[in-house]
């Protein structure tokens, strides 16, 4: 039984590895792996960060327009 789980959790392990594959593909493209840590983790954390931070430079250029006067 004990065999059993564990193969079972092997597999949902491996299941996992390749999900997570499919969802850091496109950032490989982005990104040599020589810039950041050559794990997954480490990628996807970095990807995430300069998500934030384009969103935050947006969310800013927006304000910035906002607040700018209009010529008309």
């Amino acid at each position: 039984e004990m065999k059993e789980e564990m193969e079972e959790l092997r597999g949902r392990v491996e299941a996992l590895e390749q999900k997570l594959q499919l969802v850091l593909a496109p950032f490989h493209n982005l990104m040599p792996p020589e810039d950041v840590g050559a794990d997954p983790i480490s990628r996807l954390s970095h990807s995430l960060q300069q998500l934030d931070r384009i969103d935050s430079l947006s969310d800013s250029c927006e304000q910035t327009l906002k607040n700018h006067p209009r010529k008309e």
